[in-house]
Parts: structure tokens; sequence; C-alpha cells
């Protein structure tokens, strides 16, 4: 090993292991470079990424061809390679909830929790006839919690939220996170099979050319459709 890097905001290692000179060392830099960026930018789903370590132990160049901009780039796709094969997984953020509730809406409560994908933590009794429950829960289940709650009570419920911690997301949510974003990059890059268009048809002032903007793309015939024609 000639060398190892380490960058504490992503908890990124990067090990120089070339032997032989088959990259020459003036464009290693350029290959850390091209990981870091891709790092914030994530290889997937597009969330920035952490926890990684990158061992280069081989590779090619060029007298003519090779330059720092090929080697930043190509890095980056083999680490996406390899992020699409290993275990890496998203992380969600997970708050800490309190329910304030009154006892008789505390099953109705309980139930809505697990679905969420809540843990309960504890549960408590206050005067008045009222149960606080304690819950951790992903931020992105308690979004709209005020609604929901309100309705399940009858507007008779409270609550707060702070941040707790980062969690890694079960792998069936982890799968949908990925489609969706995969999904958008088809809608950003693919030629529309009607229209020849890169993308939605945009006259000034974003609207599409049919005067509304509610044009949806379909990942399955690969094209733009107006829902409301």
């Amino acid at each position: 090993m000639r060398s190892a890097h380490y960058e504490p905001e992503h908890n990124f290692a990067f090990i120089d292991h070339i032997v032989g000179g088959t990259i020459p060392t003036q464009f290693l830099p350029a290959v850390e470079k091209g990981c870091k960026e891709l790092l914030d930018r994530g290889a997937l789903a597009g969330y920035r990424m952490q926890d990684v370590a990158v061992e280069v132990h081989f590779g090619k160049y060029h007298d003519v061809d090779s330059s720092e901009a090929a080697f930043k780039n190509g890095r980056p796709a083999g680490l996406q390679e390899g992020d699409a094969g290993g275990p890496a997984g998203a992380d969600g953020p997970i708050v800490d909830l309190e329910v304030t509730v009154p006892t008789k809406y505390t099953g109705a409560i309980l139930g809505d929790l697990n679905v969420k994908r809540a843990r309960v933590d504890n549960q408590d009794s206050l005067p008045g006839d009222l149960a606080l429950i304690h819950a951790k829960a992903p931020l992105a289940e308690v979004m709209k919690y005020a609604a929901q709650l309100g309705s399940i009570t009858q507007g008779q419920g409270a609550y707060s939220m702070s941040f707790s911690h980062y969690e890694q997301v079960p792998g069936n949510v982890q799968q949908q996170i990925v489609s969706r974003r995969r999904c958008t990059r088809r809608m950003r890059s693919s030629r529309s099979s009607e229209m020849g268009l890169e993308s939605p048809p945009v006259a000034t002032g974003g609207l599409s050319f049919c005067g509304c903007d509610a044009w949806t793309f379909s990942c399955s015939c690969r094209h733009w459709t107006c829902v409301r024609s």
C-alpha cells in the first residue's frame, strides 16, 4: 500500500494500492476527487453517501488520451457499480414522538403507530384520563401527523417530535426509493417515442404546449401523457 487518505465528513477512506505504475501518480488525486463528488450526490437514489472505503489496485492509461477529467469521471462509475452490488443501504431520519391523547383513543393510536413502522418505548397515564405515548418513528411516516392525529382523536390529541438519529430503512422501502429515483432519471433522459422530445413539452411560464402542467411519464411505454387530455 502506497498511501491512504481519510475524510471524516463522510467517514470515507481512499486507499492507493497501485503497484507498477498502472495508474500514474498525478492521476490518483483526480480519482479520489471523483469518488468524493459521488459521495455528495449519491450513487443510486441521489442521497449523500457515507461509511465508504475505496481501494484502487489496478488501472490503465494512455499516453495521449488519458486526462485528469477522464480518471475523475471514470472512478465514480466504478463506485456506482460497487454500490449497486454491495451491502450499501439508505438511512432515514428517526424522530422521538410524544403523543398525548384521551385514554379511549390509546388503542387506535398504537395501531396507527404500528402501521407507520414506529416503535413504542413507553406509555404513561396522566391526570384527566389522558395517556402519554413515547415512540420513535421514521420522519417520512409522520410528516402529516397533525392531520392524522386530529382525525383519529376528533381534535383531542396533541404531539411533539424531535430528531433522534438516522437508521437504515427496510429493504422494501429502500427499493421503492431507488425505483422512484431511477424513474426520475428516465424521465429526464428518455426521448419521447411519440413527440421526439427529451423532456415534457414546456413553453413560457413552465406550462406544457397544451396549456397545462399535468404531464406525467410512463416508464412502461416510455412516453409523456397529459393527464388532463
